[in-house]
C-alpha cells in the first residue's frame, strides 16, 4: 500500500500504521491515558468498554489501529484486532484472560453490528472480565441507535472532533513527507491550513481523497459511478447517495 493510496481511502491491515502515513490525531493521546495507562486499582470488577466514535470519513478506524498498535509496540500490552467478518471467540478470550492474569484488550471496528455479540461476551466473562477492555470504532449515527445495552459497561466514550490547528499542521507536514499534496502544491502554508481549515471536519476522507487526485470531487465521482457495473450496481450506488444526503439512517445489512 503507497502513501499516495492510503490517503485516498484505501484500507489494508497493517502497513498504513506500520509506515506511519497516518498524521497523529489529539484523541490518541487521551485514549491511551484513560486506558492503556489506567491503574488496575482503577479497574471495575468486570468487563469496561472505550468507545470511540465520530462522523463517516472522520478517521475513526484508522485511529483505532493506531491504537492497538501504540498499545502492543509502546506498552507491551496483550491486544486483539477483529478481522472483518470473524467473531468473537469467547472460550479463548477467557482462556487467555485466565492464564495471563494481567490486561486484555480487544478491538472491535463498526461495532454497531456487533452489539448483541459484545453483550454476550461481558456477560460470559463475568467477573473474570475484570481484565478486559473492549475499544470499539463506529459511525456516531450509528452507535446512538444501538448503544443502550451495552451502557452498563461503558466507562468512556471519546468523539473526533473537528480538526485542531495542531492537526492540520501535521496532516499537512504527513502530506509533504509524502509528496501527496496534490492540489494544494505551490500554496503557501497559510494557504493550505485555511483550506483545511474551511472544510467540514465530517468530511476528511473526502477532503484527502480530492488532494491526492488534486481534481474536484464532482468529477472523482462521476468517474467512479460510469466505472461502475453491471448496471444494478450502477442503481445501487445512486441509491447509496441518495439517502446519504438525506441523512437517511439505514443499515448496511439492508441495502445487502
Amino acid at each position: 500500500l503507497t502513501a499516495r493510496d492510503f490517503f485516498r481511502g484505501v484500507t489494508s491491515r497493517w502497513s498504513a500504521i506500520q509506515n506511519s502515513y497516518d498524521m497523529h490525531r489529539d484523541l490518541h493521546d487521551a485514549v491511551v491515558t484513560d486506558t492503556f495507562m489506567k491503574p488496575s486499582s482503577e479497574r471495575r470488577q468486570r468487563t469496561e468498554i472505550v468507545v470511540l466514535k465520530g462522523p463517516s470519513g472522520s478517521g475513526k478506524s484508522v485511529l483505532l489501529q493506531r491504537l492497538a498498535w501504540t498499545a502492543t509496540n509502546d506498552y507491551d500490552c496483550i491486544c486483539l484486532f477483529m478481522r472483518d467478518g470473524g467473531r468473537i471467540d469467547f472460550t479463548s478470550i477467557r482462556e487467555l484472560l485466565d492464564n495471563c492474569q494481567e490486561a486484555l484488550y480487544l478491538f472491535v471496528d463498526n461495532a454497531a453490528d456487533r452489539t448483541r455479540e459484545i453483550e454476550k461476551l461481558c456477560d460470559t466473562m463475568g467477573t473474570a472480565g475484570k481484565n478486559l477492555t473492549v475499544i470499539i470504532a463506529d459511525r456516531t449515527s450509528e452507535w446512538n441507535m444501538v448503544s443502550t445495552s451495552l451502557e452498563p459497561w461503558i466507562v468512556n466514550e471519546h468523539e473526533l472532533n473537528r480538526l485542531s490547528n495542531g492537526e492540520v499542521e501535521r496532516l499537512i507536514a504527513t502530506l509533504t513527507h509524502h509528496n501527496c499534496l496534490g492540489a494544494l502544491s505551490g500554496k503557501s502554508q497559510e494557504e493550505m491550513k485555511a483550506e483545511f481549515k474551511s472544510v467540514s471536519w465530517s468530511h476528511l476522507l473526502v477532503v484527502l481523497y480530492t488532494v491526492t487526485f488534486g481534481r474536484p470531487l464532482e468529477e472523482i465521482v462521476e468517474d467512479e459511478y460510469r466505472s461502475i457495473f453491471p448496471e444494478e450496481a450502477k442503481s445501487l450506488y445512486l441509491s447509496v447517495c441518495v439517502m446519504n444526503r438525506f441523512r437517511i439512517p439505514v443499515r448496511a445489512g439492508a441495502i445487502a
